[in-house]
């Protein structure tokens, strides 16, 4: 179903298609768009957004992974898992679209996949804070509370800005008692 979906739409859009270049300005306000509209909790405009800019560009990783989010948003998590299976098999370095596979894997419970999906991203793209992030997180949940602790301080020290996220995010409460985590907390807060 979605492949039609996608194929109509395509038809739909002006300067759209395998013969037209990607229009990267136009591709990003569609994104910043969709940003906006998610953040609003208008999932559905915001997957209008997405779908528009991936159409632009099937190549573009953001609208890719923020397409199939915000599908998992809606309650389509299935589809958006296999949008994202679909996605990774045609660019299996994309480490968004790896991180984006784990955030949606986490509604079945199982933190081995997620974080099988966040290894893999970070695996792809050493830099990308979010899946390290999320690492520390899959792997509290998975009580290894040791290697959670180095995952998020590196986490941290990539993304200092993470720090405000940590104290409240549930997937960490099993490190809440150890007065490391605190620690951590307490250094990037303060600088």
């Amino acid at each position: 179903m979605t492949g039609l979906i996608l194929a109509i739409s395509l038809v739909a859009l002006p300067g759209v298609g395998p013969n037209f270049p990607p229009d990267q300005p136009y591709i990003d306000s569609l994104i910043s768009q969709g940003n906006i509209a998610y953040l609003n909790g208008d999932y559905a405009k915001a997957l209008e957004f997405y779908q528009k800019a991936y159409l632009a560009d099937e190549n573009n990783q953001n609208a890719a992974s923020n397409y199939a989010l915000t599908l998992s948003e809606l309650g389509r998590d299935l589809e958006g898992r296999w949008f994202l299976f679909d996605y990774i098999q045609k660019h299996p370095h994309a480490a968004w679209a790896w991180n984006t596979r784990a955030v949606i894997t986490e509604k079945s419970g199982d933190y081995g996949k997620c974080l099988l999906y966040a290894q893999k991203a970070l695996e792809n793209d050493p830099s990308l804070s979010a899946a390290r992030y999320n690492i520390a997180c899959y792997l509290t949940r998975l009580g290894k509370r040791p290697e959670a602790l180095l995952a998020l301080k590196d986490a941290l020290a990539e993304e200092p800005g993470l720090a405000e996220l940590a104290v409240w995010d549930e997937d960490l409460e099993g490190l809440t008692a150890i007065p490391v985590f605190w620690a951590l907390i307490k250094d990037q807060l303060n600088q």
